[in-house]
């Protein structure tokens, strides 16, 4: 993927609607799976290293705001939101390249809900273990990176399925270059 004015820009605009979800003062329950829909479009319509740098910057923003408020999880919320962006992306690119008969489509339902399937695991695992056997952090936290963790990445990965759909019918946004 080159680097082009255009996807600094899609870059750029991505992050701040993620900003706005996460800085916007709303309960966890939309705020996580709204972070997390923004991951997943990020990486559809800007690619995967966009998210990722999305997805490692707003547990880091999160902390400087207050909103997250434990440092010590601020690096592997950074890791689990890029083993979700990765794992979905590559997920559905080669499961798209093995066993479509066309070109790369920009969204292929099937295969993208396996990988958000897939990413959403992994991102749980991530953070559970973290608070199981990294970091020792207060017990609402603790249960705060687990099982909500995971609901919150199928929860916005479902809805940005939905969505991206829908913006592809509009022709507004395709796919990363």
């Amino acid at each position: 993927m080159r680097l082009s004015v255009k996807l600094i820009a899609r870059t750029a605009l991505l992050l701040a609607l993620t900003l706005v979800i996460q800085l916007g003062g709303f309960p966890q329950p939309i705020t996580g799976p709204g972070v997390n829909l923004m991951l997943i479009l990020s990486a559809v319509f800007a690619g995967p290293v966009a998210a990722v740098i999305i997805g490692c910057l707003t547990p880091v923003i999160a902390f400087i705001r207050g909103i997250m408020g434990f440092a010590p999880l601020v690096p592997y919320i950074a890791v689990a939101n890029a083993v979700y962006v990765l794992a979905f992306y590559f997920t559905s690119y080669f499961l798209q390249k093995a066993f479509a008969k066309k070109e790369r489509a920009l969204l292929s339902i099937g295969f993208d809900a396996v990988g958000i399937l897939l990413g959403a695991i992994l991102k749980f695992a991530v953070l559970s273990s973290a608070v199981r056997f990294f970091v020792q952090a207060p017990p609402k936290m603790v249960q705060a990176m687990q099982v909500p963790q995971l609901i919150t990445a199928l929860t916005g990965g479902a809805i940005a399925l939905v969505v991206a759909s829908a913006l592809k019918k509009t022709g507004a946004l395709k796919k990363a270059q």
